[in-house]
């Protein structure tokens, strides 16, 4: 496969991921954070070994795989999904859930951060206020409707810390994922996302049975599952195959335009209307994680 042509399909998955917090938080409300994730992952880890199948070459085999790669990118893939779907679980409303979502999509400022110390890229000094603009962007969208200081952050931040932490959490861990396939799974042929997504809707099957929620499905849920099934674990295929073959730099520069497209797609689909001041905070995290980009040399 084509340099380029692994950039496109990574760019792709940018797409796709924007609808995910919106179409989700619809999904949970419905059915559950646990009943939700386990349906997408459980059908979307089968319907992409179907597509190997149909392909000719059939579920991957760990052996095919180093032990770097498939453990540990494998444990950050599902401990990434396991801290987002618990983010928009426990998200208060449909408003806390746009802060959750732009805390989540810290990962982009996160993953140029991380590419230093991962990857042996060379930092200028423009990184350090990279990540000063991303973290102001994350304060704004965290003190909406009180004063802009850090009592108020602190403030709000304790009226739901763990759904804070939980979307924190996913955003370190996609991070670490996204340069640890680029270190330990460039020389692969063909990723392990299809092994990694079955391993998801596994886990989150058997907390299934020790989480007790109400579950309302209807033609509305239905379509979202298979919605999600569909664009979820096909954007986590063609990321894998970008950041492992594609431009990395040019994936990365992209991906900081998801904390925008995300918000304006959970607007329109959930019918929600923020203040200025998260705007405003989503645009710093943009500005941090470019600035941040272009801090970075390759080695």
């Amino acid at each position: 496969m084509q340099r380029h042509t692994a950039t496109l399909m990574g760019l792709s998955a940018i797409l796709l991921w924007s609808f995910s917090v919106a179409v989700a938080r619809s999904l949970t409300e419905r059915l559950g954070a646990v009943t939700a994730a386990a349906c997408i992952y459980g059908l979307g880890g089968v319907l992409m070994a179907l597509v190997q199948v149909c392909r000719g070459g059939g579920m991957p085999s760990p052996r095919h795989f180093s032990r770097r790669y498939l453990w540990g990118c494998g444990g950050l893939f599902v401990g990434c999904l396991v801290s987002f779907y618990v983010a928009i679980g426990l998200a208060a409303d449909r408003l806390q859930l746009l802060e959750v979502g732009l805390v989540n999509y810290l990962w982009t400022v996160l993953t140029v951060v991380l590419s230093v110390p991962i990857l042996g890229r060379r930092a200028g000094l423009g990184l350090i206020p990279g990540v000063v603009l991303a973290v102001l962007g994350m304060a704004m969208v965290l003190t909406q409707g009180s004063a802009f200081s850090l009592p108020g952050l602190v403030e709000h931040i304790a009226g739901n810390p763990l759904a804070y932490a939980a979307a924190l959490t996913a955003a370190l861990t996609w991070a670490l994922y996204s340069n640890l396939c680029r270190r330990w799974g460039a020389g692969n042929r063909e990723g392990a996302v299809a092994l990694f997504s079955v391993a998801t809707g596994l886990i989150f099957l058997a907390g299934r049975g020790m989480v007790s929620t109400a579950s309302v499905w209807s033609l509305r849920a239905v379509l979202e599952v298979a919605f999600l099934a569909t664009t979820s674990t096909a954007g986590y295929a063609l990321w894998d195959i970008g950041v492992r073959r594609g431009d990395f730099a040019v994936l990365s520069t992209a991906s900081y335009f998801t904390p925008l497209l995300s918000s304006v797609v959970s607007c329109l689909y959930l019918g929600v209307l923020p203040g200025a001041r998260l705007w405003a905070g989503c645009l710093l995290i943009i500005a941090g994680a470019w600035t941040s980009h272009r801090a970075i040399r390759r080695p």
